[in-house]
């Protein structure tokens, strides 16, 4: 079926398979199909994740639980387009919606930036 020993390295070879041949304007559709189906067969927590064709650049945040620990941020600054896990230096750094996906293209230009899934993740409220 899909390669891989761990959770994330099959859903990583799933995610390929379903956008090798596939135009730009097909990637979002296609990675919200998948993670539905990924969604749909496993429980998952987090399928959060940074994936690069060498002309495109995509970061996906999506959690279930612990909002905190599956964290990814964004920063413009220039013509440099950056994500990263945790803020790695000065200036602000944007933290992605769960749920928000964002395709940059090699010039450093936001394509496609948009929520392709909510997920079922209610955040915890202390009561007093």
């Amino acid at each position: 079926m899909y390669e891989g020993s761990t959770d994330s390295e099959k859903f990583f070879s799933y995610l390929i398979n379903n956008l090798s041949h596939k135009s730009i304007n097909d990637f979002s559709k296609v990675i919200r199909n998948s993670i539905q189906y990924i969604k749909s067969k496993f429980k998952t927590t987090s399928l959060t994740f940074l994936l690069s064709n060498g002309d495109y650049l995509m970061g996906f945040r999506d959690f279930s639980q612990d909002e905190y620990y599956y964290t990814m941020y964004f920063k413009k600054e220039d013509d440099l387009f950056m994500f990263c896990s945790e803020p790695l230096n000065s200036g602000e750094w944007i933290p992605m919606k769960n749920g928000q996906l964002i395709i940059i293209n090699k010039f450093g230009e936001v394509i496609n930036d948009t929520i392709i899934q909510a997920s079922s993740f209610t955040p915890y409220v202390a009561s007093n």
